[in-house]
C-alpha cells in the first residue's frame, strides 16, 4: 500500500447477512458508497451540499455501478475495504473498490471487486427540475489527486 491508499475496516454484522449467515449482495454496494463518503469527509467535502434559498443543492449521484463477487463473506468476518480513485474529471469521478476478508492467520483474501462512477450535479430538492451536471470545486478535485491511481 502507498500513502495515498484509502482504507476502511468493518466487521460483518448479523443484519447484513441472510438466513444462512452469508452477506447479502447489496451490502457490498453500501460499503463501497460508505468508503467514498468517508474519503470525502476526510477532505472536508460534503457529499450532499446544503440547500440554498431556491432549494437547490449539490451532490454526487451514481451514474454506473458494478460488482464482481469472488468469495462469500459471513457473519463476524473482518473486512478491509480499499477504495481506489481511477479517474478525476471536472464533473465526474471513477472508483474501484477491492474487498478483502482478513483471515484468522492475518492473511487476506480478495472477496469482491466493485466499480462505480459518480457525477457532480446541482439538484432541485422540490423536484421541479431535473439535476444538472456541473463542475465540482477545483480545490476539492486537487485534494483528491493524491488518491488517484497512477
Amino acid at each position: 500500500m502507498k500513502k495515498s491508499d484509502f482504507i476502511i475496516f468493518r466487521t460483518v454484522q448479523i443484519h447484513e447477512t441472510d438466513l444462512g449467515g452469508l452477506v447479502h449482495h447489496h451490502n457490498y454496494f453500501l460499503w463501497m458508497e460508505q468508503s467514498e463518503y468517508e474519503l470525502f469527509e476526510s477532505l472536508n467535502e460534503p457529499v450532499v451540499g446544503e440547500l440554498d434559498r431556491e432549494f437547490l443543492g449539490s451532490g454526487w449521484p451514481r451514474s454506473e455501478v458494478s460488482m464482481k463477487y469472488l468469495e462469500p463473506l459471513k457473519f463476524r468476518d473482518k473486512l478491509r475495504i480499499h477504495l481506489k480513485l481511477l479517474r478525476i474529471r471536472a464533473a465526474a469521478l471513477e472508483f474501484e473498490t477491492d474487498f478483502y476478508r482478513i483471515n484468522k492467520d492475518g492473511t487476506e483474501t480478495k472477496v469482491a471487486v466493485g466499480t462505480h462512477k459518480t457525477i457532480h450535479c446541482m439538484y432541485d430538492a422540490t423536484q421541479r427540475q431535473n439535476p444538472k451536471i456541473c463542475p465540482a470545486d477545483g480545490a476539492f478535485l486537487e485534494r483528491l489527486e493524491v488518491y488517484q491511481e497512477a
